[in-house]
């Protein structure tokens, strides 16, 4: 058993990364994260022109459309709505409720180009508020050797909610970049 959560803390531990999140409804998210010297996030939610653009750097915030201008944007408005998009509160649920104890290790796997150890989940043998879980469903992880969250996937659900499948590329990569909007 593992703690999923600080897991996902310890992304803070790295420079930068990028992060793609996608669930069952169709719904992609996508962004850029550095974590030093102050937080900065480009983040997109969508796709496309319908595509909604954040930019975060320190207490500065802006907010557009798909490629579209940025516009500054009240940081009270932004910041409620980027816990929302964060790996950490969006695997919550999972992380509190000890689903890492009924994961078996699979061994060491490239993931995301990293190299990582995967486990998954089996759903019949959890107990508490996860029993409701179809037998068919998959809970699966790949941890990196630094010990951070590079892939988690939720699938096939069912009632139990949407699936999701989170990716974390790109770690330290000086690729990364956040821009302040001209």
């Amino acid at each position: 058993s593992f703690d999923l959560g600080s897991l996902v803390q310890g992304l803070e531990n790295v420079d930068s990364y990028r992060t793609t999140i996608s669930t069952g409804d169709g719904e992609t998210y996508t962004g850029t994260v550095i974590t030093r010297p102050v937080l900065m996030r480009d983040l997109y939610i969508g796709t496309g022109d319908d595509a909604t653009h954040i930019v975060a750097i320190g207490e500065e915030t802006w907010l557009g459309e798909g490629d579209g201008p940025l516009q500054p944007a009240p940081a009270p408005m932004i910041g409620a709505f980027l816990p929302l998009f964060d790996p950490m509160v969006l695997l919550g649920a999972f992380a509190g409720a000890g689903v890492t104890q009924y994961a078996e290790n699979l061994g060491q796997e490239e993931k995301n180009g990293q190299a990582t150890t995967h486990y998954k989940v089996d759903p019949s043998k959890m107990t508490g508020v996860f029993t409701s879980l179809p037998a068919d469903a998959a809970i699966e992880m790949w941890i990196s050797d630094e010990g951070y969250l590079v892939s988690f996937a939720a699938t096939d659900l069912g009632s139990a909610g949407n699936d999701i499948v989170i990716d974390v590329t790109n770690v330290n990569d000086p690729a990364n970049v956040v821009e302040r909007p001209s």
